[in-house]
């Protein structure tokens, strides 16, 4: 057991994710501050996905999914996670939550879930935010963002001095 805890906060050590590290060199990672709170995940994937509806008249429309998940698991029972997906026909270098057009729809979330007290979980979805997206190619994305939106007791949260850098699995 005593293995296992040096274990997890060494490799936690290692795996931490630094943004002016992180320009140097590959690898995944989201990191952020939730209302002063550092969050740095510790998994963090990209996925393409598509989606195509037959609209009559209009014939096939395929839209690009693109999902960022960061989480971090607490052994105590729970996880806290950021997402970003995007669902665009072509990603723009600055998408912007208020004021994006019908090619292309935004959802930034943050939440924290507790499987021993799932009343006192929380899901804040963004109703302001910005991702910058600094790279983008077939494999990767890396970029940064920020988000503010309140839980469901209308408690406000604001995410801010978001960054990540994930390869895209599809």
């Amino acid at each position: 057991m005593r293995m296992t805890l040096l274990f997890l906060l060494f490799a936690s050590v290692i795996m931490s994710c630094d943004k002016e590290e992180e320009m140097q060199k590959e690898g995944n990672c989201l990191t952020a501050v939730i209302n002063g709170e550092e969050f740095t995940a510790e998994t963090t994937t990209g996925t393409f996905s598509i989606s195509s509806v037959n609209y009559e008249g209009l014939g096939v429309q395929e839209t690009r999914i693109l999902t960022i998940l960061g989480t971090i698991v607490d052994l105590s029972g729970g996880t806290e996670s950021i997402t970003l997906s995007f669902g665009c026909t072509e990603f723009d270098p600055e998408l912007n939550i208020a004021k994006l057009d019908s090619g292309c729809g935004m959802s930034m979330t943050y939440s924290d879930f507790s499987f021993s007290n799932p009343n006192g979980s929380i899901v804040v979805e963004a109703v302001d935010g910005i991702v910058d997206i600094e790279e983008l190619t077939e494999g990767k994305i890396r970029g940064t963002f920020f988000f503010s939106g309140e839980d469901q007791d209308g408690q406000t949260y604001n995410v801010t001095d978001g960054f990540f850098e994930t390869t895209i699995n599809e």
